[in-house]
């Protein structure tokens, strides 16, 4: 990757909710991580965070952690954050794979 950015793209459809068959949301979005660890089992983790205003007009803070495992599959979970003490107020975890609801671009 010698000094090159990566793009990820992300379309949650095209994958599934962990653990079970049930396909994700019709949500798409992108995200240029300005880092990540290539883990000693091959994968590649990265993760960004941002506050967001959702429908209710509450602040919160949303966390996205990914892993790119070696075998072409792609774990993405988000956790969106009270801003003030940091509880977790959702949790969800998506399964995906390369080029099939996560593309890489560098």
């Amino acid at each position: 990757m010698a000094g090159k950015d990566i793009h990820v793209i992300l379309d949650l459809s095209r994958c599934i909710e962990h653990g079970t068959q049930i396909p994700g949301p019709a949500v798409r979005g992108s995200v240029r991580p300005d880092t990540f660890m290539i883990l000693s089992d091959h994968s590649i983790a990265f993760s960004n965070t941002h506050f967001t205003v959702p429908a209710d007009n509450k602040p919160v803070q949303e966390f996205m952690k990914y892993r790119a495992n070696g075998d072409g599959k792609v774990e993405f979970q988000t956790m969106v954050l009270d801003p003030i003490n940091f509880s977790v107020l959702r949790k969800n975890q998506y399964d995906c794979e390369v080029n099939k609801g996560v593309k890489f671009f560098w």
